[in-house]
């Protein structure tokens, strides 16, 4: 083959490799333009949105629009939201869906996913696992993924965000409550990776509501002594303790990922926040005391029926209507 020839054939390889090239970025295109789609179209599939969400700050109705404004340059969004309230769920999404458009370095966090998920989720959101596979690997069924949470999920992962599993194994925060946190923290450094204590359990007022609740519960329709309930209500805060704080630390460092990161997580582990302790207390001891914290509330009540302390629950209450039938 004489050097014209060689020349030739080289071109023309070279010009199947571009064509080749250029099919296969078409084809990653359309692939993203129908994951985009579908994820679209499943945000479009949540239940209609009748709430009312109140500002704290205006003394009065908001909209998702004016709060996705404010949450897209705070450095946290935290939305309580009441476990399986499909109304509550659509709220977030679109709420999570309008952050995203305001700031794509937005990062989402979910209570529901615990850290050694993580990988199962990395893989998913890029590509490496097609979603049974990540529902398989995420132990993720009907009950503990709902549409609203898988549309959050979808959402990040057609934006390539980082969604963060931000929990401590249930099996550590049960070992927490059963035998006390020095047994957590004898542990391996690979296993104290996936879950932190706070070493003292202050007081609060958020520890003395959860007491409240969980000590309630001695005498109606069990032998418990108060001294009993009172002792298996520590035991319990100090689980809730362990979520709290590992929550905190996931949020806090998911900052260094981008801004403002979005948690979802349980009302409770957020509710009140300016009494001090809970969720966001362990949040604002990591980024200091100047982080804009967000802290948006869902209850299960009719538009026109708000608390009356509603300023006092958090910076914003969305009343969502009781759990549909």
């Amino acid at each position: 083959m004489n050097a014209r020839t060689a020349g030739t054939v080289l071109l023309a390889l070279a010009a199947v490799s571009a064509l080749g090239a250029c099919a296969s970025k078409q084809a990653r295109d359309t692939k993203k333009d129908a994951k985009a789609s579908e994820a679209m179209a499943l945000l479009e599939s949540l239940p209609p949105q009748r709430y009312l969400a109140l500002d704290a700050s205006l003394g009065g109705p908001t909209t998702i629009e004016q709060l996705a404004d404010r949450g897209a340059t705070a450095d946290v969004v935290i939305i309580g939201e009441l476990h399986g309230h499909p109304v509550g769920l659509a709220v977030a999404s679109h709420l999570w869906d309008a952050i995203l458009e305001r700031n794509p370095d937005a990062v989402l966090s979910m209570e529901f996913f615990e850290r050694d998920q993580q990988v199962a989720l990395d893989d998913y959101l890029n590509g490496i696992t097609d979603e049974d596979a990540f529902r398989k690997a995420a132990r993720r069924k009907g009950s503990n993924y709902p549409p609203g949470h898988r549309a959050l999920v979808e959402r990040a992962k057609v934006s390539a965000r980082p969604v963060i599993a931000s929990n401590a194994p249930r099996r550590y925060a049960t070992l927490a409550r059963k035998s006390g946190f020095s047994r957590i923290d004898s542990m391996t450094p690979e296993q104290r990776r996936l879950v932190e204590t706070p070493g003292v359990i202050q007081d609060s007022a958020y520890r003395t509501r959860f007491m409240d609740l969980m000590s309630g519960m001695g005498g109606h329709g069990t032998e418990m002594t108060e001294d009993e309930a009172r002792s298996m209500a520590e035991s319990f805060f100090r689980a809730q303790s362990v979520w709290d704080e590992t929550m905190g630390q996931s949020v806090a460092e998911g900052t260094r990922l981008g801004s403002p990161v979005v948690h979802v997580v349980g009302r409770f582990h957020v509710e009140r926040p300016r009494e001090g302790g809970g969720l966001t207390q362990e949040i604002r001891d990591r980024l200091g005391a100047d982080a804009d914290v967000l802290v948006i509330l869902m209850y299960a009540l009719e538009p026109g029926s708000p608390p009356e302390d509603w300023q006092n629950l958090g910076d914003v209450v969305v009343l969502i209507g009781p759990v549909p039938e």
